[in-house]
């Protein structure tokens, strides 16, 4: 009977804090003084409190081996929150039931007639109204999202939630924050591609440096952010993510327009506008001229790339931006990748944030944006 006791003590001992609080003094004597230290015991470290407990009613000194077994408690709750924290396998395996769910059931919606893409930052099929609401006769936005649910329910017993149920921003709007650099080719062409399918969705559209990219995302102000510097905290989730290169932009007629790469030294020798430390791609030119042991003396600054490419191409001088894809920039200036060992991995990070259910119109895009970026 004993071991049996010492057993469920070890496995579960919230559980019997909690029988002998109901069913005897024993917690009451020990912890006379009031409720906040068993509470606090019971969420963080219950086997612990019933050591002490124990050890406050038999009147023993927490000292020697007394204050050993008050350490051996702690050890086996620490131990066992590692191994649980370490248990990734049922974390996959949910996962994938998920996933497996998720493909199947937009198979069915596709044979519908339904544009439904399987998302890659939530467990939730978004499926986009105008398409079919245009198929079937029936007004967009809030009128057709309810229609499509009450079509749904009827013919198939399907329960859906129609967007504006996750916000204002549920119908029709896609909010999103940019690097500069995608302003050029990427976003404006995946916008009027998305547009075109799906009349009546509104984007807008808000360029800044990383740092503030990221606390729009956070702050939820944003739905979905490009930008160029890595991403490490963990409550943003990148969806797409693809090398891009850290270029230095000349005119056509400029001396090093014909160079297949370029070094930071190979560009000393010309007026350089420099982007600001409020910029992804200053950081990285920083790193890169320490490494080399260079210092550029810029003529010019600016958080603006248009405004260092207007310097450059007037100026006969040399500016610096990411390239992204593989046309030519739209200012007619030449791009030449930057070959120094600090700027060989440069990225563009397609991301929005952890756990967050985006607003149908965000959500569908997104699908559609992670693909584009796997194809550059």
């Amino acid at each position: 009977m004993g071991c049996l006791l010492l057993l469920a003590i070890v496995l579960f001992p919230r559980i019997v804090l909690i029988l002998m609080w109901f069913s005897s003094t024993y917690l009451q004597r020990a912890f006379h003084s009031g409720l906040l230290l068993p509470v606090l015991g019971f969420i963080f470290l219950p086997l612990t409190t019933l050591v002490y407990a124990w050890e406050l009613n038999t009147a023993m000194p927490t000292a020697g081996i007394n204050l050993l077994w008050l350490l051996i408690a702690v050890i086996v709750v620490l131990a066992a929150a590692v191994v649980a924290l370490d248990d990734d396998a049922h974390v996959f395996a949910q996962r994938d039931r998920y996933l497996g769910r998720l493909q199947r059931l937009a198979e069915v919606l596709r044979s519908g007639g339904l544009d439904a893409a399987v998302p890659a930052g939530t467990f939730y099929l978004w499926v986009p109204v105008p398409g079919w609401a245009a198929a079937q006769g029936e007004t967009e936005g809030r009128d057709g999202a309810w229609a499509l649910a009450d079509a749904l329910a009827e013919v198939a017993g399907a329960l859906v939630s129609p967007g504006e149920f996750y916000g204002e921003h549920g119908a029709g709007h896609v909010r999103i924050a940019v690097a500069e650099s995608v302003t050029t080719h990427l976003l404006p062409d995946a916008i009027a591609d998305y547009q075109g399918r799906h009349p009546g969705i509104a984007f807008a559209v808000t360029v800044d440096g990383p740092e503030r990219l990221l606390a729009l995302l956070l702050k939820d102000e944003v739905d979905l952010i490009f930008t160029h510097s890595p991403i490490r905290d963990r409550a943003i989730e990148v969806l797409a993510s693809a090398a891009q290169p850290l270029c230095a932009l000349v005119a056509p007629e400029h001396p090093l327009a014909s160079r297949k790469s370029v070094r930071l030294h190979d560009c000393i020798a010309y007026p350089i506008a420099m982007p600001d430390e409020t910029l992804a791609a200053r950081a990285f030119l920083d790193a890169a001229l320490r490494r080399a042991s260079i210092t550029f003396e810029p003529a010019l600054v600016s958080n603006s790339v248009e405004t260092t490419k207007i310097f450059a191409r007037t100026r006969k001088g040399v500016c610096f931006s990411f390239h992204i894809g593989h046309e030519a920039d739209v200012s007619g200036m030449v791009a030449i990748p930057l070959s120094d060992p600090v700027l060989a991995d440069t990225r563009l990070e397609f991301a929005g944030r952890r756990g967050r259910v985006l607003p149908v119109a965000a959500a569908s895009f997104a699908e559609e944006v992670r693909a584009l970026i796997e194809r550059l």
